[in-house]
């Protein structure tokens, strides 16, 4: 039997690279998968295709996850799907490279709307319904711990999902529920991909293996924080970058 066998798994943001990764991880180790998307049509029909290839179910929930409403009817639509929850992915993100003073209150608003107020709903919902041995995790950003020029907006969002991990831990606990975060480094497919080639070359060189990092790292790292063997990890932030130093 496999380990996530009779386990349902929401991940937000399914039709990207990361969250695809975990979705098709997931489903490989049994978990049924209700993948969220907001717009990418085209991105969450591949990921269900590759989920049904990994011989599990999937179900696909188109939601706003900056508008409240929009979340609860989501997590409604999986109550009446599969009638449970045992895990939340929160995955979903807006990315923005701009300077402080280039920064727009239009940017401001979205960032936080989706890679803040999301996350903090989506894990309120979770909470709800998910008991015993349950999982929520938060995917930050290593930018979150860094100082660098043109990721203030963002890092501050990501940073976000790391204290909400934290905290979540400590709210959730006494039912049982496993929280953590995890901060990849630079991803590649993901929004690392639209770096210039020169990032790209700094960010393999500050990591010993030579490389950024792929989707599937991250998806490991979440395969095993839902797992039983990690029921003792709790509150705490991976930092999944590959030996990256600044």
């Amino acid at each position: 039997m496999s380990q996530l066998e009779g386990r349902v798994a929401l991940i937000t943001g399914a039709s990207g690279a990361i969250g695809r990764a975990i979705a098709v991880k997931l489903a490989s180790q049994g978990a049924a998968i209700a993948g969220h998307y907001g717009s990418n049509l085209k991105g969450i029909t591949e990921t269900a295709r590759l989920v049904a290839a990994a011989g599990s179910e999937a179900r696909t929930f188109k939601a706003d996850i900056s508008d409240t409403a929009q979340i609860r009817a989501m997590f409604a639509g999986i109550d009446d799907t599969y009638g449970r929850l045992d895990i939340l992915i929160n995955n979903a993100g807006v990315g923005i490279q701009k300077s402080i003073s280039e920064i727009s209150e239009e940017d401001y608003e979205s960032a936080f709307a989706v890679n803040t107020k999301g996350y903090l709903f989506c894990m309120q919902e979770a909470a709800k319904r998910i008991g015993e041995g349950g999982r929520i995790i938060n995917i930050s950003s290593i930018l979150a711990q860094l100082s660098r020029p043109g990721t203030a907006l963002y890092a501050a969002t990501r940073a976000s999902a790391r204290v909400f991990a934290r905290i979540g831990a400590q709210e959730f606990g006494p039912q049982g529920i496993t929280v953590n975060s995890i901060s990849p480094g630079p991803v590649e497919p993901g929004m690392f991909q639209d770096a210039s080639e020169a990032a790209k070359q700094h960010a393999r060189a500050m990591s010993p293996f030579n490389r950024v990092g792929a989707p599937e790292d991250i998806a490991d790292i979440v395969a095993f924080l839902v797992s039983d063997q990690a029921r003792w990890i709790t509150g705490q932030d991976i930092v999944a970058a590959g030996g990256a130093v600044s």
